[in-house]
């Protein structure tokens, strides 16, 4: 609605109107989803300028890779601010320093661009990416390059005086008319449904979160007469598995999340409680691929706490599962035992009225027991199974 309306007022009045988009939190597809639209947006509208607010501490390579590329080929006017206490680490820093002109606000820092893990192609090869954005925007090289082979970190008042920045302002409204920009209103662009949807399934902890919980749900649900579990189940899986897909972390985190799930899918038939948790196991290692090949996300502590998590959650569903087990296997021996007293003989110990019931010995145990027919079997008398109904047996007279 807000690139809309951005398109309509800029194209009904001479108002000259400056962009600013947030990008908070990890960068991920969703984030360059926005990006994208709103550089085109302001583009065909002809705004004077985008501002880019950034404040993060990474995010995934592609959509990183994506959002320098849309500044870098735009023919808009882009600025990079960190806001006040905001921070542009790793993913944030290469987003911030790829515009036309960068700028933070005062005790901000920039930087911490070394790639996890530190890989030494990855590392040269990020190092020259960070070298190219210095020379197109002519920005420190040397300074640039620490930041990705020594993790280097600046202060906003040092990246200024070394030239990594162009100025430091403490707010939107200092910062354009530091750059003698001058526009009639500030258009705010945050994320809509499009992009928020993008950033959910594509950050690898919500996409790994919804495959597992999906497997989870899936395996209870089969264990009920209803198709509302196995619906949900298979929705969130096959969204999970779409989300892990697009973070772009290879095909191997996915397979791995689900061939967990179909391991979790065999304790429908053993009912221990093991499978369950081997099926996290395997999706939990497929999350740490998943990182290891992101070199701007770095993992947090956030994923052993949702590992432990899962785990704990799978050791209920396990238990649950071995008590539904341990209820069908009772059932399925009880059933079995009563056809195998078809055909056999007993004694009846309390007599059989016609249409009431009474108590006979067959197999070393009394049962309760109804002739077949309307007639009176006394006590002591030979009888044979003909028929079982719930735990009453159903006799006839031995001739």
């Amino acid at each position: 609605m807000a690139l809309s309306m951005l398109r309509v007022s800029l194209l009904s009045c001479e108002e000259r109107i400056a962009v600013v988009i947030e990008l908070t939190g990890m960068i991920d597809l969703g984030k360059a989803d926005l990006v994208e639209r709103t550089l085109r947006s302001a583009a065909e509208s002809g705004a004077e300028a985008v501002v880019l607010l950034v404040d993060t501490d990474g995010g995934i390579l592609d959509p990183t890779r994506r959002i320098v590329n849309s500044i870098v080929g735009s023919g808009m006017l882009t600025i990079g601010y960190v806001p006040p206490q905001g921070r542009a680490l790793s993913a944030g820093a290469y987003i911030l320093l790829s515009t036309k002109y960068a700028a933070m606000a005062p005790d901000t820092i920039v930087g911490a661009c070394e790639p996890r893990p530190p890989d030494p192609k990855v590392v040269n090869a990020m190092e020259k990416w960070m070298e190219s954005i210095a020379n197109a925007r002519g920005r420190n090289r040397t300074a640039l390059s620490l930041m990705v082979k020594e993790n280097l970190v600046m202060t906003s008042e040092e990246a200024a005086k070394s030239g990594v920045i162009d100025l430091v302002a403490s707010d939107t409204h200092e910062l354009l008319k530091a750059l003698n920009i001058t526009v009639d209103r500030i258009l705010y662009i945050r994320p809509d449904a499009k992009s928020t949807l993008l950033s959910l399934v594509g950050n690898p902890i919500t996409a790994w979160i919804l495959t597992v919980l999906g497997g989870l749900i899936l395996l209870v649900g089969l264990t009920h007469p209803t198709f509302i579990g196995e619906g949900v189940g298979l929705t969130l899986i096959l969204l999970g598995i779409y989300g892990l897909g697009i973070v772009s972390g290879g095909v191997v985190p996915a397979l791995l999340a689900l061939i967990g799930v179909i391991t979790m899918l065999f304790e429908l038939k053993t009912g221990h409680g093991i499978n369950a948790l081997v099926g996290v196991g395997l999706a939990c290692l497929g999350l740490l691929l998943l990182y290891s090949g992101q070199p701007l996300l770095k993992p947090r502590s956030s994923l052993v706490a949702v590992s432990l998590l899962s785990f704990f959650f799978a050791g209920v569903v396990g238990f649950y599962m071995h008590k539904i087990r341990q209820v069908l296997l009772k059932k399925e021996k009880l059933l079995d035992y009563k056809a195998q007293l078809l055909g056999k003989e007993g004694e009846v110990r309390e007599d059989i009225e016609p249409y009431k019931t009474g108590v006979v010995l067959v197999e070393a145990e009394l049962w309760s027991a109804k002739a077949k027919r309307p007639v009176t079997i006394r006590s002591g008398e030979r009888v044979r199974v003909v028929g079982v109904e719930g735990l009453t047996l159903i006799v006839e007279k031995v001739q």
